[in-house]
């Protein structure tokens, strides 16, 4: 049935304004303006334990439920604002993604970990990218203009 509604009914509003509104009826929460990549239907589950920030841009596979010996565990994710999770990005139940973050694709967030706001993480589990940190570090010298950033 859900592959049903995916392919049939879902997949046509990819890329719409309706999108939204179809997993806000199911209980997630997405800030305005945020962007679902192509083919975000067809790998979100767990509607209601998932919260994307204003103007975020997602197209990831959210894990926000997994079996561990057994024992099924879930877990909030949330993704703040202005953050970007790129093609096939695994958030694992329990993790934040901070405001003005970008995670590059592939990249695997591991359970209950928080990335920090304005950095760039890369990796299988992610790690944090210092270049890409250190060209906002450099913003925010003394005398910069970050204010209008």
């Amino acid at each position: 049935m859900y592959d049903f509604i995916v392919t049939g009914l879902l997949s046509p509003l990819e890329g719409t304004l309706l999108l939204p509104v179809y997993f806000r009826l199911m209980g997630m929460k997405i800030g305005k303006r945020a962007v679902l990549g192509e083919g975000f239907a067809g790998t979100l589950v767990d509607h209601d334990m998932i919260d994307i920030g204003n103007y975020a841009t997602v197209k990831a596979q959210f894990q926000a439920h997994t079996f561990e010996g057994r024992m099924l565990k879930t877990g909030h994710i949330r993704v703040e604002d202005y953050s970007t999770l790129r093609t096939n990005t695994v958030p694992l139940y329990g993790s934040n993604i901070g405001e003005h973050t970008f995670v590059a694709s592939g990249s695997v967030i591991m359970k209950g970990e928080t990335l920090s706001p304005w950095t760039s993480w890369e990796g299988n589990p992610a790690k944090l990218n210092e270049e890409a940190t250190v060209l906002y570090d450099s913003l925010t010298e003394e005398g910069s203009n970050v204010g209008s950033l």
